[in-house]
């Protein structure tokens, strides 16, 4: 059964008026977000240092790296748990190669409070494959497994027990 006429403009305004509230809700939904589109940062937490001074010495097989931290307040130390040592290798024949990109896989962890061998220095040894050129680099991570900022790269070439080479 169709309504009476009389009833339509009642019908129309009741439209009207959903539809009013629906962009009112839809309006309140949007003022209320952010907008920012990434993962929340926990509060209280402050950004990972920077490894600095990251240096390299190889005696034989065996390659020894150094680093220091930045001269830091105690807040942005209270989160840091160690650092996390990656290195890429190249067959010699590639050394001399820039253009070349670098796979980065962690060869080492040295935990905050271990590792050390000066105030705010640490140290880490690795005794790689012979017969590569290798660069590293370090980063430090937090109690809650996040990683800071990559330190500068330093490289190094292992001879092979036919080839002659050096640090680089």
């Amino acid at each position: 059964m169709i309504p009476p006429m009389s009833h339509m403009p009642e019908l129309r305004e009741m439209k009207v008026l959903y539809l009013k509230w629906a962009a009112l809700i839809l309006l309140g939904i949007l003022l209320c977000s952010c907008g920012k589109k990434a993962p929340p940062e926990p509060p209280g937490r402050t950004a990972l240092p920077v490894v600095e001074n990251l240096q390299i010495d190889r005696e034989g097989g065996r390659v020894t790296l150094q680093w220091t931290l930045p001269s830091i307040d105690a807040d942005a130390l209270k989160d840091l748990a160690g650092f996390y040592v990656y290195r890429a290798g190249s067959p010699m024949a590639l050394a001399d190669c820039r253009t070349c990109p670098l796979e980065y896989a962690p060869v080492g962890d040295v935990a905050f409070g271990s590792g050390r061998v000066l105030p705010r220095t640490w140290s880490f040894i690795d005794i790689p494959p012979a017969g590569y050129f290798y660069t590293y680099r370090v980063r430090c991570y937090s109690r809650y497994d996040e990683e800071g900022p990559a330190s500068r790269t330093v490289s190094v070439i292992v001879p092979g027990e036919n080839t002659n080479g050096g640090e680089k």
